[in-house]
């Protein structure tokens, strides 16, 4: 990696952070709070929409921002065609939510949905319009303007939200939320953008991006389902109130996930992009990423498995029964996905969106078949046959990232094992602290700080065990590059 690169990569890595970590840190306490207003079925119902709005933006984004951040070669009215394309679609999409609105809300057998989600049609456009810009700028390795942008947006929604919910609108908290970040990430973006369409249509190279962009829609949309098919499960066997169980379980694991690991993972691809063609460099950014993300973020995801129930407990109330369950199968998942996501970041840089979407295919068929053919009789269970099935598609999601960047099997365990095998080890110190605590008492609080100095001080012990080297030789790496 070049002087250059690696210091464009750093201060990229820095601005991805700071609005991963800004933006959901700030949301998190904001559901803290929310969570003591509204009950199961209120945020279940919420939670139902929020799913047919994400839903929305993968049709409208169309995978056309990982093309225009892949593709080398792009001139301003390359753009034009692929805007004009997601916009119409967006629109579309808002027109089917506001007119349709009660048939989807019957279709989900949600019928209380049916006015929210007419409300939430002004939300695809103005996410729609905000890609392109997004998508530049990541292209040029500017995180800065989106991190300020959705750092404000998120301060201005959440304080939406909370007055919303004091005021007793319930599950419509959570959509006027929706719409103010959507609105003001716009407006911010709008104000010095690096692109701004124009009449000119080019025909010429949309084949060429529409060729990638295929592949990472067929993905995302893949993944979408794969993912969100527990919810759906959820919400056809429990009800309402079991899907605002599962979804307060999972704020904890998607907010760790898109804190850190969508900040590695971003800068990853817009990093091994500019590598394309040069595999020693592919490969070395490639390793140094695992190693970095299985020493930081897997042990993080880990460390909330081990102390779920009690950081539920302690975070949403006591009202909240079994979503620390949930909680615990979704961290363990999250723990594999966070050093995973890098061989989509490789092959993504590669062009290979085709393997992603391949991936996504098992994730799908594997998911799907586990939930669909399980006897289960909590959503405790239900997370535990969906984490195993996501867990299934790994060792091919290893396979395709070693071929894409020529790191063999040995280089990939060597720089994955040290950090999770000090984590598994802390995990078995703080499930053994758990039974004395349990024995002397203390309360919620302090059981919690317990067992999470255990696990802290186990987890750095068994670190500096098997792999002090290599992790003073990343600590040196990232000094030496943001000093120059």
């Amino acid at each position: 990696m070049s002087e250059e690169l690696k210091r464009r990569t750093a201060v990229a890595l820095a601005w991805s952070a700071m609005q991963s970590w800004g933006v959901k840190l700030f949301a998190l306490a904001v559901f803290f709070v929310l969570a003591r207003f509204l009950s199961p079925a209120e945020l279940g119902l919420a939670q139902s929409v929020i799913l047919i709005l994400a839903f929305v933006a993968i049709l409208s984004e169309q995978g056309f921002q990982d093309a225009i951040v892949q593709r080398k070669d792009l001139s301003h009215d390359d753009l034009n065609l692929p805007f004009a394309v997601s916009m119409l679609t967006a629109v579309l999409a808002s027109a089917v939510l506001f007119f349709f609105s009660r048939e989807i809300a019957d279709l989900l057998k949600v019928p209380d949905a049916a006015s929210l989600i007419a409300i939430s049609a002004v939300i695809p456009p103005l996410t729609a319009a905000s890609i392109f810009e997004i998508a530049m700028r990541r292209r040029s390795m500017d995180f800065k303007t989106p991190a300020k942008a959705a750092l404000f947006a998120a301060l201005i929604s959440c304080s939406v939200a909370l007055v919303l919910a004091m005021g007793g609108f319930g599950a419509a908290s959570l959509i006027g939320q929706a719409i103010a970040t959507a609105g003001i990430t716009l407006m911010i973006l709008s104000r010095k953008p690096l692109w701004v369409p124009t009449s000119r249509i080019v025909f010429s190279t949309f084949k060429s991006i529409l060729g990638y962009s295929t592949s990472a829609f067929g993905s995302r949309l893949l993944d979408f389902f794969s993912g969100k098919i527990v919810d759906l499960i959820i919400l056809s066997k429990f009800g309402l109130a079991g899907l605002g169980v599962y979804a307060v379980g999972s704020k904890l694991y998607l907010t760790i996930l898109q804190l850190l690991a969508s900040t590695l993972i971003d800068v990853a691809l817009s990093a091994l992009s500019k590598m394309t063609g040069d595999k020693p460099r592919m490969k070395a950014a490639y390793l140094r990423f695992l190693f970095i993300s299985s020493c930081t973020t897997l042990p993080l995801f880990v460390c909330v498995a081990a102390l779920s129930d009690e950081i539920c407990l302690l975070l949403f109330g006591s009202g909240w029964e079994g979503a620390g369950g949930v909680t615990r199968w979704l961290c363990f998942l999250g723990a594999i996905q966070v050093v995973q996501f890098f061989n989509s970041s490789a092959l993504g840089a590669s062009g290979e969106a085709k393997k992603i979407f391949l991936l996504n295919i098992l994730k799908f068929v594997f998911g799907v078949s586990a939930l669909l053919a399980a006897d289960v009789q909590s959503i405790s269970s239900v997370t535990l046959y969906f984490v195993i099935s996501q867990l299934a598609v790994a060792p091919v999601s290893f396979y395709f990232g070693m071929n894409a960047t020529g790191a063999s099997t040995v280089d990939v365990l060597r720089n994955i094992l040290p950090g999770g095998l000090s984590a598994a080890a802390a995990f078995g110190v703080t499930e053994g602290v758990r039974v004395h605590l349990m024995d002397i008492g203390g309360g919620d609080v302090w059981t919690f700080v317990g067992l999470s100095l255990a696990y802290v001080c186990a987890y750095f012990g068994f670190l500096l065990l098997f792999g002090a080297k290599g992790v003073f030789q990343q600590i040196r790496y990232v000094s030496q590059t943001f000093s120059q």
